[in-house]
């Protein structure tokens, strides 16, 4: 009679165990460009009213709250991971000239296929940084100066029984927004930083692409 549990993995009786079994096609999870705007607008009123319900004086706020809204927004309008956003610097952004461009690296860390990428600043995205820009910070500094709008995020879905979305979610927002405006495949995934050429961007967004398309054939009508 087998006593131990062998789907169990035990390295101290060597028993390696069953892996679990990967989801591959897990249902696409982002907002609605009308959801984000609700995220956006909450995480934004905790200037008022405090994440955890208690109202406080201005001067008692938590700075950081501003920065979760900002963070948001990088994320949102930029395609970047979390880890890429979080480093980016006031000298990897190219606000002048033919081609203004954001470079990303991802610090330290690095970007997911160690590669360094430059994507071109969308208007939002574009919007968005020269509203946060400050004259007195060094080129060197971050741009966002938290690690995560994690605890915001959550906040924010809960107070508006949305989602629950993550902050990687936001990624797929702006993916999802990039098909529905009709960009090719290939340009989204080189904005995304991915190697493969756009099969993954149009295995995962096709279906957009095709909503999209019958929506508007009902123009026609």
């Amino acid at each position: 009679m087998i006593k131990e549990n062998l789907a169990r993995p035990d390295k101290f009786k060597g028993i390696r165990g069953i892996a679990a079994i990967k989801v591959k096609n897990k249902e696409l999870s982002c907002p609605t460009t009308r959801e984000f705007e609700e995220i956006l607008k909450t995480v934004r009123s905790f200037n008022n009213l405090a994440p955890d319900g208690i109202y406080r004086p201005s001067h008692k706020l938590d700075p950081r709250t501003k920065q979760a809204a900002h963070l948001l927004q990088l994320l949102a309008y930029s395609g970047m991971r979390l880890n890429e956003a979080v480093n980016i610097r006031w000298n990897d952004i190219v606000f002048d000239g033919t081609c203004p461009s954001l470079r990303i690296d991802g610090g330290k860390q690095g970007t997911k296929n160690g590669l360094v990428r430059t994507i071109p600043l969308f208007p939002k995205l574009s919007s968005l940084l020269l509203e946060i820009r400050d004259s007195t910070k060094d080129l060197g500094d971050k741009v966002i100066t938290i690690k995560s709008a994690r605890k915001a995020l959550l906040t924010s879905c809960v107070k508006t029984g949305l989602g629950p979305y993550t902050q990687h979610s936001l990624r797929h927002y702006f993916a999802s927004e990039a098909v529905q405006k009709g960009i090719d495949f290939k340009t989204i995934s080189e904005w995304l930083g991915h190697k493969d050429g756009g099969m993954l961007v149009a295995k995962t967004y096709s279906h957009l692409r095709d909503d999209h398309s019958w929506e508007i054939a009902q123009m026609m009508i």
